[in-house]
């Protein structure tokens, strides 16, 4: 529930950073206030991607190389650590590249949604095939003792 909360906090200061740094839909005369709105904007949407990063890490320590099996998982490291890299990139070049890097980091982020997405549609169905499983193991089970007596 909680990747849910921060994907969701994530994709609003995407929105709002969007909002406040590519368009002239903020009017001048607040202009201090919008910086403000987008710094914090950044540090949450950073703080976030240093979560899911740490997210991965215990991942990684808990599966071991099956962590590394999974395609969807390699993907999601991919994501994740290169939106932190483009992040930090952004934070700190503030060049004329940062449009690009800007489309890339939503890109990540949408593709995290996705991911996510997927993950509950794969859980789901496993907890199917294991539930399945222990019903057909039940099955085997009682036919068993009813063969016996």
């Amino acid at each position: 529930m909680a990747v849910i909360l921060f994907l969701v906090v994530d994709l609003a200061c995407s929105a709002m950073l969007t909002l406040l740094e590519d368009t002239d839909l903020l009017n001048p005369k607040y202009e201090s206030e919008g910086e403000r709105v987008v710094s914090i904007a950044e540090d949450i949407s950073l703080t976030i991607l240093v979560l899911f990063l740490l997210e991965i890490g215990l991942s990684i320590v808990a599966f071991r190389c099956a962590y590394f099996g999974d395609v969807w998982h390699l993907l999601d490291f991919v994501v994740v650590s290169c939106s932190l890299l483009l992040e930090v990139f952004h934070h700190v070049a503030d060049a004329d590249g940062t449009i690009l890097v800007s489309a890339i980091i939503g890109f990540g982020r949408l593709w995290r949604l996705f991911a996510f997405g997927f993950d509950v549609v794969y859980l789901k169905r496993k907890v199917k095939e294991m539930e399945n499983k222990d019903l057909e193991e039940a099955e085997i089970t009682e036919a068993s003792s009813d063969a016996s007596a």
